[in-house]
């Protein structure tokens, strides 16, 4: 039985005791320790810092009960998009509500969240998305919503939901709110991803003046000189932030990814090639996200004429040991392109069988998409790689219109307008020709 309809007794039987967080907003824990972890837990999280679980952690251990630490402990382990740790999310949904039920119930945004959080887990993404949002709505200071929104939208191709919740939000709060400029940033990208390319600049500078140490805000300027070919100012850009952002989590590997385009775009292969082995590489463990970035900078270099050396064997190790997850479209190509990079023929047949087997057993968006753009863009990969360029365009090219639904940002999917672009050519172009003609498509 699902705890949030657990019985009356237990609810009106049980206190309830509260601490406010930064914010303002009501925490169902009676331990100021436990709210303060919660509340360095919230702004890691903001700011993509690798130390946001060690704080839930600390949450947890001054109160074992402590409601969000269990549902930022779910978002963040569901949010890898890996089968095998849904028994985890899971344990913490379960974990979250029966919490929920041993103090009286909780508050009204505690309850949306713990509902969004077992919407994500049952692969229900449209309803998390929805929950989430009425959250944010309902309380436009509650940044955890907001956040957990914007990941979701962008999981899930959805910028014109991500733009209207950031809207709502800033129209609602005002400057004095704590971690005001991650708002902003979170809503520059929405207006980057929606081709607002000046708007979004100009906003995401407020934010970086705001909260200089938000990566998300920085890397919504990096896609602005992407989108507007301001390559040579990128790259000089990112060579003086070499350093990163201290602290920050494996986002700093996709920073590193976006330094490695502009490098490419600009000729310098060597220094694209240094920062996958030295940056882009380094975190590849769990996240899908990681594997993303490694497969894409792969291609891009090897169509610019790099020599990759046995670099694209690992990746392949990595994806063949994730032939059971297909839960995200964006990630099972990427994972397939591994395997097509590092020759692995067959491989990559059975992983698109496996992809296609488990995209009809389930009924939920993320299969759907699966179904409709993710396999026929899969079988255009597979005969792409195979020499059969007219039977890659014939799948791929029905699909320019629907890229948008795999998710990812307008930089990441131009990967399968490339690789669209190499078949209608015949599959014999260079780099620059792919990367120039798919902006044009």
């Amino acid at each position: 039985m699902d705890q949030l309809t657990s019985t009356n007794s237990a609810i009106t039987m049980s206190p309830r005791p509260r601490e406010l967080d930064a914010w303002g907003l009501a925490l169902t824990t009676s331990s100021r320790a436990a709210a303060s972890a919660y509340d360095r837990a919230l702004t890691s999280l903001l700011a993509h810092r690798a130390d946001t679980l060690s704080h839930i952690a600390t949450a947890l251990a001054h109160d074992p009960d402590f409601v969000l630490a269990y549902v930022v402990r779910g978002f963040a382990l569901r949010l890898l998009a890996r089968d095998d740790v849904l028994p985890d999310v899971s344990t913490a949904l379960r974990a979250a509500e029966r919490a929920l039920v041993g103090r009286g119930g909780g508050t009204e945004r505690e309850r949306s969240l713990c509902k969004a959080l077992r919407a994500f887990w049952a692969h229900d993404q449209a309803e998390a998305i929805a929950l989430l949002a009425a959250t944010s709505q309902a309380e436009p200071r509650c940044l955890l919503s907001m956040k957990l929104h914007h990941a979701l939208c962008f999981m899930n191709g959805r910028v014109p939901d991500m733009r209207r919740a950031t809207e709502r939000s800033l129209a609602a709060v005002d400057e004095n709110l704590p971690g005001y400029g991650f708002l902003l940033g979170c809503h520059a990208f929405a207006l980057e991803e929606s081709h607002a390319y000046d708007a979004a600049e100009h906003l995401s500078c407020r934010a970086l003046a705001l909260c200089g140490d938000d990566p998300w805000s920085y890397h919504v300027l990096v896609h602005v000189w992407t989108m507007q070919d301001r390559t040579h100012e990128g790259l000089s850009a990112m060579r003086v932030r070499s350093g990163r952002f201290p602290g920050v989590n494996n986002f700093g590997a996709h920073l590193g990814w976006h330094h490695a385009l502009f490098a490419i775009a600009e000729g310098e292969l060597d220094e694209a090639l240094a920062l996958y082995d030295q940056e882009i590489v380094v975190p590849l463990a769990r996240d899908y996200r990681d594997l993303a970035n490694c497969a894409s900078l792969l291609f891009r270099l090897s169509r610019a004429g790099c020599d990759v050396g046995d670099r694209w064997q690992r990746l392949a190790d990595w994806s063949a040991a994730r032939e059971g997850d297909h839960l995200l479209a964006f990630a099972d190509l990427h994972q397939l392109l591994a395997l097509l990079g590092a020759g692995r023929a067959e491989a990559a047949r059975s992983y698109l069988r496996a992809m296609r087997t488990t995209a009809m057993l389930r009924l939920d968006g993320a299969a759907l998409i699966t179904r409709e753009v993710g396999v026929p863009c899969a079988e255009g990969m597979i005969a792409l790689f195979a020499g059969d360029a007219g039977g890659a365009l014939r799948r791929l090219s029905p699909l320019s219109s629907r890229l948008a639904e795999l998710g990812g940002s307008q930089a990441q999917r131009e990967l399968f307008e490339m690789i669209t672009v190499e078949a209608a050519l015949g599959g014999t172009q260079t780099f620059a020709e792919l990367a120039r003609l798919a902006r044009k498509a």
